[in-house]
């Protein structure tokens, strides 16, 4: 059971990975200064890519089975993270740009933050669950021992 939870969670964790990655290479040859036709199409494509992308990373965040593991994943998509915004082209925020260039350029970053909120929270909740489950063991031996 816990071997078939690892291979899922590393599953989820690569194809989720692989999506990003890819859908973040398609993105930057469509925003690039290459003459790429850009239409509605291609940027419904690359959000919806985005959308599946986050949605194996939170199950494979969700299923994961130890604090060290969340920390770790949490230092691998902060990682992630701060390198979208080193890359996020801070002259679109001007006037003169298209409105669906920056939210194509926004779309990794939004999408990884979301990941990141959710594993913190289950890093949090995990946390809180095992102190209560501590303390229930604490006031177990404690009645245990007076009889």
């Amino acid at each position: 059971m816990k071997i078939a939870r690892l291979v899922f969670v590393g599953f989820t964790f690569v194809l989720g990975s692989l999506i990003g990655f890819v859908t973040f290479m398609l993105q930057t040859i469509m925003i690039s200064d290459i003459p790429v036709s850009f239409t509605a199409t291609e940027a419904l494509v690359i959000h919806i890519l985005y959308f599946v992308s986050t949605l194996f990373l939170i199950c494979g965040v969700i299923s994961i089975p130890s604090r060290a593991a969340y920390g770790v994943a949490l230092l691998l998509l902060t990682a992630v993270f701060l390198f979208n915004i080193q890359v996020l082209d801070r002259r679109m925020f001007h006037a003169g740009y298209d409105p669906a260039l920056l939210q194509i350029q926004l779309a990794p970053v939004l999408h990884l933050g979301f990941v990141l909120i959710v594993a913190l929270f289950m890093m949090i909740l995990q946390w809180r669950r095992q102190r209560t489950v501590e303390k229930q063991n604490m006031e177990f031996l404690a009645n245990s021992e007076s009889f």
